[in-house]
């Protein structure tokens, strides 16, 4: 419907009655009313009714003032094609703008910087106005890049282990809710290590030691898959991958002084395990017996992670690690409910905002052995970490804060 002011009324009256329909009145105090509603006609027929420069003139205070209002019918149509949209398409949407946060706090800062260097440089050698913009906006993108995958810091992706191919570390994909930042942590540190995991490409799913699909990539409780191989046979589970993740950390340190509890409170150190000695059970007892030594480099550490997957399990993990505060959390600590079966879920990076709340991003395996994968939390895919309050994971029962514990750094 066409609305004008009352000035223009005079000069709608002169307009057939076919045109006058089409039109309402700016009431204001007076509370005129509409003569009619009915659907504005094209411009072709505007023309055709238009008699003499009198008529012509109110056609064109009435188009003008209607302009707006033709642009703001819009909106509605497109709210309504959205809200129709498939599940599927609303679980891509959500994919989408996960990965588009990601880069932004970087994104936002660093740009500054370098714009403000490509516009000193344009004026220093004299560039044309257009061309120092061109420029700032080159070094924009260039400051928008994601951070790297130091390939070198994660051993395993050197080997020929069936796994999923690496894109991208953990720390480009997610960023932190608005208002938290991650906390800073120490050069080397576990915590440091796991906030650049390798990551798999959006879209891969879940799979188990056979290679079959364990969950699907769209299972809304997971956000991300990780590019860790599992292996072949059913032993890395949630436990055992806690523990992998610390041996494979400490191996990219240099150190090899690993050692972990097997169920039966038995050290089991990689250094004995490098010399050839093995583990076997003898009049219903473990103990270390000669063997071969292990196969030279990273490949002879995953042996020797297989055997601890054999004979550890989450109540010797348990044992082993140290009880952790809720005011000391930080990256590599890990929730722990021992028992046949128990569950395990470690804690991958933590973000705290100005009043020192905390978010974390979350990760596991679970039973049988498969990927390691984020977890999605209330905060899509950060965790919410209120001390006094379990933490929620979607695969087993709620973590209470007495269940946090740390491996030895």
């Amino acid at each position: 419907m066409i609305r004008v002011p009352h000035l223009a009324l005079p000069l709608v009256f002169a307009l057939p009655h076919p045109a006058r329909s089409t039109i309402s009145f700016w009431g204001g105090a007076r509370g005129l009313r509409p003569l009619r509603s009915s659907r504005v006609p094209s411009w072709r027929a505007f023309a055709t009714l238009a008699r003499g420069p009198l008529v012509a003139a109110s056609l064109a205070c009435v188009l003008l003032a209607t302009a707006p209002a033709c642009n703001r019918s819009a909106t509605p149509h497109k709210a309504s094609a959205e809200s129709a949209a498939s599940p599927a398409s609303v679980a891509k949407t959500e994919t989408t703008v996960a990965e588009t946060r990601a880069a932004g706090p970087t994104r936002e800062t660093d740009s500054v910087a370098v714009t403000g260097a490509a516009a000193t440089a344009a004026a220093e050698t004299g560039a044309a106005a257009e061309t120092g913009t061109a420029a700032a906006g080159s070094a924009r993108g260039a400051a928008a890049a994601k951070p790297e995958l130091e390939r070198e810091r994660y051993a395993w992706l050197a080997s020929d282990a069936e796994r999923p191919a690496e894109v991208e570390p953990l720390v480009a994909r997610f960023a932190p809710p608005p208002g938290f930042e991650r906390v800073a942590l120490r050069a080397g540190s576990f915590g440091a290590w796991l906030r650049g995991f390798p990551l798999a490409a959006p879209g891969t799913p879940v799979l188990s030691y056979r290679g079959t699909v364990r969950y699907p990539a769209d299972d809304r409780r997971i956000a991300a898959v990780t590019a860790l191989d599992v292996g072949t046979a059913d032993l890395q589970q949630c436990a055992d991958t806690v523990m992998r993740l610390h041996g494979e950390w400490a191996w990219s340190q240099g150190r090899r002084d690993m050692s972990y509890d097997a169920a039966s409170g038995m050290a089991l150190p990689y250094q004995r395990f490098a010399r050839g000695e093995r583990v076997a059970m003898d009049g219903g007892k473990l103990v270390w017996k000669p063997g071969r030594p292990a196969a030279a480099g990273h490949a002879g550490f995953r042996d020797f992670m297989n055997m601890v997957f054999a004979w550890s399990n989450t109540v010797s993990l348990d044992r082993q690690a140290k009880h952790v505060e809720a005011g000391d959390v930080r990256p590599g600590d890990f929730f722990v409910l021992p028992g046949n079966p128990g569950h395990t879920v470690v804690l991958l990076d933590l973000a705290r905002d100005a009043e020192g709340r905390a978010v974390a991003l979350i990760g596991q395996s679970y039973m049988p052995a498969q990927s390691f994968y984020v977890l999605r939390g209330d905060r899509d895919p950060w965790f919410t970490l209120e001390p006094g309050k379990p933490v929620d994971t979607p695969f087993w029962v709620p973590f209470p804060w007495n269940a946090l514990r740390r491996l030895d750094e």
